[in-house]
């Protein structure tokens, strides 16, 4: 029973109320077409040959080609062999065929001649070949005064060893300077060019001189047969001809072809042949004829078709096909109707709408999955409502302030607290207090439209701050859709972080005023009670006052420290050539390098380079550079300071093989006060203020930094800066904005 409920549901189907007439159909029009093809088969066959015939013809000119270039390349690799230029400027033979010979086996070359400047032959392979005389053949003449043409230096000739053409490429030998010493000649005989190009083409290949002479034949026939062959001189000047404007004096082969090819019959041992003509080119330089030959033997006369019953067979098919076709096409096209009425209202919102097909077929089917669909997506309609509904409340409660733009910057969505800030902006404004944040709509998109530039920076709007972090939005497929801005209250932590630093800064200039004074009298005690001291003493002394040294260094870190994010550091910028401040800071550090046997070295490009810089500052960036791959770089290590450029920016790259930085702590590097953990043996002392203030005096000046790092392997710190342009470009960087928070290089 289930087998029977399939075949009937097979039968309702669509596919087979389509297929089974169409199938029926189709096996009428096959019996009339194989009675059809075995009437036109015969005709047929002299077309296929034709085509036969021009393929074979074009795979015989692509040969040639082919065989050209593998003598070119047998030639180069000849012509650059190291040591074979001096070989033949020595006259050495031997030490020329010890050269050559490697380089000639497994290669489709039959003979190759190597010739010294006067046109002798110094080398010739193999050496059963008869010496000739070279020098008054006019082509190689010209390689061997270097002469060139459109195509480079290179000759394309045909010679005669004994009774043997061969097909020669010819290109001179040169000495670095391009002085031609001598000549290579590289060449493949006419015999096994034809075998070759028989192989490839299948189909017998003969080759003819511009006079109609048989140069080489694979027909199998002997001196006195090729006779047969020979086509008069008038021949290929007629060939030539017909194959750049066809003319009707000659049957072709296909005239479709990009050029018509002329054909020949000829009987040969008791065979006919049929063969067509192409023009034999190398180099844009003609060197003969050749021919392609199949034989025709098996070709049979075509009978004579029926041209009535065929139309006659045709037409009534014809008319069967359209009367099948309307009927099927009725009964598909109704119930699709239907769909498309349906559908095009629930496209327009009438998701009430419902097809009501019951059917046994596909179209069934179709018409219960669109009415399921509909119910479903009234269903998700629903749902998204509710959805958006929750979504809305839960935005309007959040406390910071949610700003959404669309992907055509305009606002869209602003929950109660960015309404909060936006009324407080245009109440600043509109009373003349400070507000960061502008009041038109046009100029807050713009101003958030730079996802990655509002890291870390923080508006002041009537008495209150905020710091926005900007995110776009895009759908599953990656397309932006817009942008979200969260505008949060950081009004108490910049308070704290004020008053963090107001204690930094001056519990910094309470502990400089004393150390001063320390290191003042521990230096005048060095210089005045040295006598007096044991040495014990004095050691005691120098290590107090060393570190005296190291305290005064660290407060006064935490001063730039204070005065950077106070904005109080002043850059005095003027044009400054780096390649000398480079060259003067690493003078200053190579005698601090070697003390810690580490090498160092300085790399500069060709070309001086000047910025608009602070000349002390940017010592300080060095330094700082220097003195932690200093640090951090073992004994036996390596510290390279280089010196480029890299389109419009002066760069600067301190490189090192020290421990390296994990990963995971490369954001941080530029954090003030942080320091990575090492588990190695590498105990430095620090504050971790140096790569902060680096950063801070690069983006001072326009540029920027960045660290790449490996552990045990080594770090890399590059700094770009703007080139110096002229005395109206210098960029107005007078002082440093106040930095709270650095961002990651």
């Amino acid at each position: 029973m289930k087998s029977v409920r399939h075949l009937i549901q097979a039968l309702r189907s669509v596919r087979t109320k389509i297929i089974l007439p169409y199938l029926l159909l189709t096996l009428i029009t096959a019996a009339v077409g194989a009675y059809v093809v075995t009437q036109l088969v015969a005709s047929s066959l002299q077309e296929r040959f034709d085509n036969q015939l021009l393929d074979a013809g074009r795979i015989t000119a692509q040969g040639i080609v082919v065989a050209e270039e593998e003598r070119l390349q047998l030639l180069r690799a000849i012509s650059f062999t190291t040591g074979l230029v001096e070989a033949v400027q020595a006259a050495d033979t031997p030490r020329t065929a010890a050269l050559v010979e490697p380089l000639i086996s497994n290669q489709p070359a039959d003979i190759v001649v190597v010739l010294d400047s006067t046109g002798q032959p110094q080398y010739t392979w193999p050496t059963a070949v008869p010496p000739l005389t070279y020098q008054n053949v006019p082509d190689i003449q010209r390689v061997l005064r270097g002469e060139t043409d459109a195509l480079g230096d290179k000759r394309a000739l045909l010679i005669q060893v004994d009774t043997t053409p061969y097909l020669v490429t010819a290109g001179p030998l040169t000495t670095a300077d391009g002085q031609v010493v001598g000549a290579v000649l590289v060449g493949t005989s006419a015999e096994n060019l034809a075998r070759r190009l028989t192989e490839s083409a299948l189909a017998r290949v003969s080759l003819y001189t511009p006079g109609g002479q048989v140069l080489a034949t694979t027909l199998g026939l002997t001196p006195a047969d090729r006779l047969l062959l020979a086509e008069p001189a008038l021949r290929y000047s007629d060939i030539i001809a017909l194959l750049r404007e066809p003319d009707t004096r000659f049957d072709v082969v296909s005239r479709t072809a990009e050029t018509d090819v002329p054909l020949r019959q000829i009987q040969i041992l008791g065979q006919t042949y049929q063969m067509a003509f192409g023009e034999w080119r190398l180099r844009q330089q003609s060197f003969g004829l050749f021919s392609v030959a199949l034989p025709s033997n098996f070709i049979v006369s075509a009978a004579a078709t029926s041209r009535n019953s065929l139309g006659l067979l045709f037409s009534l098919a014809t008319v069967a096909v359209l009367a099948m076709g309307l009927y099927i096409a009725q009964l598909i096209l109704a119930p699709l109707e239907r769909l498309v009425r349906v559908s095009t209202a629930v496209v327009g919102g009438d998701l009430d709408n419902r097809t009501g097909l019951v059917r046994a077929d596909e179209i069934g089917e179709l018409a219960l999955s669109f009415d399921t669909m509909t119910d479903h997506l009234v269903a998700r309609n629903r749902e998204m409502t509710q959805q958006a509904s929750q979504l809305q409340a839960i935005i309007n409660s959040i406390a910071d302030g949610v700003l959404v733009f669309d992907h055509e910057n305009k606002l869209i969505h602003a929950n109660a607290a960015a309404q909060t800030v936006r009324h407080l902006t245009l109440r600043a404004i509109a009373g003349g207090d400070n507000a960061d944040l502008p009041g038109d709509e046009a100029e807050l998109a713009k101003l958030f439209a730079n996802t990655t530039a509002q890291a870390f920076r923080r508006y002041h709007v009537g008495g209150r701050v905020y710091s926005p972090s900007v995110a776009p939005v895009t759908d599953p497929t990656g397309k932006g859709l817009g942008r979200v801005v969260v505008l949060r209250d950081m009004t108490v932590e910049s308070e704290a972080e004020h008053v963090k630093d107001t204690f930094i800064q001056n519990i910094s200039h309470e502990l400089r005023t004393p150390l001063t004074s320390v290191k003042g009298y521990l230096n005048l005690l060095l210089m005045t009670a040295a006598d007096s001291l044991t040495a014990q003493q004095t050691n005691l002394v120098r290590v107090a006052s060393t570190n005296a040294d190291n305290l005064v260094e660290q407060v006064n870190k935490l001063i730039e420290l204070s005065e950077l994010q106070a904005g109080n550091l002043q850059l005095h910028l003027a044009p400054l050539n780096i390649e000398n401040l480079a060259e003067q800071t690493a003078e200053r550090w190579r005698p601090l390098m070697a003390q810690r046997e580490v090498r160092f070295t300085l790399h500069c490009d060709e070309g001086t380079l000047w910025v608009n810089g602070d000349a002390t500052r940017l010592n300080w960036v060095l330094d700082n550079l220097l003195d932690n791959a200093a640090k951090y770089t073992a004994a036996g290590g390596e510290v390279i300071l280089r010196l480029g450029r890299r389109g419009e920016q002066a760069l600067l790259m301190v490189e090192d093989t020290g421990v390296g930085v994990r990963e995971i702590d490369l954001p941080y590097l530029f954090t003030p006060f942080f320091r990575a953990a090492r588990d190695d043996n590498f105990d430095v002392r620090g504050m971790g203020l140096g790569l902060f203030i680096v950063q801070a005096l690069v983006q001072g000046h326009g540029g920027q930094v960045w660290v790449e790092s490996s552990p045990q392997v080594g770090s890399t710190f590059g700094v770009l800066l703007p080139l110096h342009q002229s005395q109206e470009d210098k960029a107005d960087h007078g002082h440093l904005e106040p930095i709270r928070h650095a961002t990651t290089a």
